[in-house]
């Protein structure tokens, strides 16, 4: 197996990279924001790359640790996991819809943006971001536009789900209005009949 051979220039890049995301994660840490170590330096390497600094990781490398990241996520995946997704129906068919009207909405606003269809559709669809890049270009598309839209697909995703979830689990609890209605709207998607008693109980 060859080794990682890095030019002067991707040494530097990556050094810096590993050093502004060291820095963002401590930041974070310090300040005892939640998953310090995930948004801390993401934020940091994208604040330093909005002002021209050269951040990035060499491609051999990257693809090892996106190796890893599939082992470990795809492990979590068992039979016993699938199985239990017929617990929760509307749960799931709630999820295939979002999931298709968010990739036709996400694909008609690149449109508007001016993406061909092609970079449009692809840079919308949820997946592994090297995968849609590299399918995308294949079938004609442009694979920087792609990286883009997938890499503004992460960056959100990473951003604004976490809160939504501390809010629903009480991390905000006392200190955010919106944690009751949040709680309420994600339990009547599960077991709307129950949200729906609560009132009736409470007047009889």
């Amino acid at each position: 197996m060859k080794g990682i051979i890095l030019s002067a220039g991707s040494a530097k890049a990556l050094s810096v990279s590993l050093i502004v995301g060291a820095a963002g994660g401590t930041l974070f840490q310090l300040t005892g924001l939640p998953l310090a170590w995930m948004l801390g330096p993401l934020i940091a390497n994208l604040l330093a790359s909005s002002q021209g600094v050269q951040v990035s990781a060499p491609e051999p490398l990257r693809n090892v640790f996106l190796a890893v990241m599939g082992l470990v996520l795809g492990s979590q995946v068992t039979p016993q996991l699938a199985n239990r997704v017929l617990d929760w129906p509307v749960s799931a068919a709630l999820l295939l819809l979002g999931v298709a009207a968010s990739t036709a909405v996400a694909a008609a606003w690149y449109r508007r943006c001016g993406f061909d269809p092609v970079s449009a559709w692809f840079g919308a669809s949820p997946g592994a971001m090297t995968a849609m890049i590299l399918l995308g270009e294949k079938c004609g598309g442009d694979p920087q536009r792609i990286a883009v839209a997938q890499s503004l697909r992460i960056i959100l995703v990473i951003l604004v789900l976490p809160p939504l979830f501390w809010a629903y689990e009480g991390w905000w609890r006392g200190h955010r209005p919106c944690t009751k209605w949040l709680g309420t709207w994600l339990d009547a998607i599960d077991d709307p009949a129950a949200v729906a008693a609560g009132p009736m109980a409470a007047h009889s």
